[in-house]
């Protein structure tokens, strides 16, 4: 008996996207190399937690700017599991990054008690969207990512260019994490997880702040973890590295040192921009016996609509 397989394909060239059909198996000739699609049911790879996407406030804002008919249709298509794609997965970020209308925190400048804290600015756009999606994806799991803390919690006194967090505001960081979630909370939103930091090997023109491993770990289990511990949010997975493939084993074998981190860092975040690379993701899998988590990947501004999405 043989079996037949869905297929579903775009051809730019010629125009056509999400065109359908089908493949038997076993209808190729026996010459054909090239053709041949190999599957194996006796071999198991990992299991996919879900798709997804990033709420920034700069897609909030464009979505905000779309007419009541065309939002339906996005959010539709989008989270809709029998009309759409189903999106599960969603990013958001801790303060601004490189995908906003301008730069801020959630808290007045060299506030060290974090008493001037609120997400006032999330209200805006990023919230109304989260709510939105939240109408077609109710279980939706949304993680979240700093990119860098206030200036004046940093070596180089600015949110941009790098810089290092100051041991002396470490713990206050650390409870500034635990100060969203909450707040997020009281908006009926629920993070599940948080990254200890976007691209930590990153000096950017934009939102950027630098952790070597040690650093990493070191805040994690001195800071972190003790923080949600305290807070009531010990069910908060987190998610370490965020950044490029091709150091993502070495990385997360560093930060990954001690019995106790070990125990409370849930996976390990990687990026796209750096090459293949995906020996790495199967050694943190196989050696480090974590899950590895897509949490950013971006083809910028460059080429056409359409080249940009078949690039994706």
């Amino acid at each position: 008996m043989k079996a037949k397989f869905k297929v579903i394909y775009s051809s730019l060239p010629d125009n056509k996207f999400f065109q359908t059909s089908s493949i038997e198996v076993g209808n190729l000739p026996d010459e054909n190399e090239n053709g041949i699609i190999n599957i194996f049911d006796e071999i198991k790879y990992q299991e996919i937690l879900g798709f997804g996407g990033a709420f920034t406030e700069a897609s909030a804002y464009n979505y905000a700017l779309m007419s009541e008919k065309n939002k339906k249709l996005f959010l539709k298509s989008y989270f809709d599991e029998k009309n759409g794609i189903g999106y599960s997965f969603g990013r958001t970020h801790i303060n601004s990054c490189d995908f906003c209308l301008g730069k801020y925190t959630y808290v007045e400048e060299g506030d060290k008690t974090l008493d001037s804290f609120n997400i006032d600015r999330e209200r805006k756009y990023v919230i109304p969207l989260l709510k939105d999606a939240m109408k077609y994806a109710d279980g939706i799991t949304l993680f979240a990512s700093p990119w860098s803390p206030p200036d004046y919690m940093k070596d180089n006194n600015d949110v941009l260019h790098g810089g290092k967090l100051l041991d002396e505001y470490k713990e206050v960081w650390a409870r500034y994490y635990a100060k969203y979630i909450k707040a997020f909370e009281e908006e009926g939103i629920n993070i599940s997880a948080i990254s200890i930091q976007n691209e930590p090997m990153a000096i950017q023109s934009w939102e950027s702040c630098t952790y070597t491993a040690d650093e990493e770990a070191d805040f994690a289990e001195k800071y972190l973890i003790p923080a949600l511990d305290n807070e009531g949010l010990s069910h908060i997975k987190i998610i370490i590295w965020d950044h490029n493939k091709e150091r993502v084993f070495d990385r997360a074998r560093d930060v990954l040192k001690t019995d106790l981190l070990k125990e409370k860092i849930w996976a390990v975040g990687f990026h796209w921009y750096s090459g293949q690379h995906f020996e790495g993701l199967k050694l943190v899998h196989d050696i480090l016996d974590k899950p590895t988590i897509c949490t950013e990947f971006c083809c910028g501004i460059k080429g056409t609509p359409n080249k940009i999405a078949e690039r994706y």
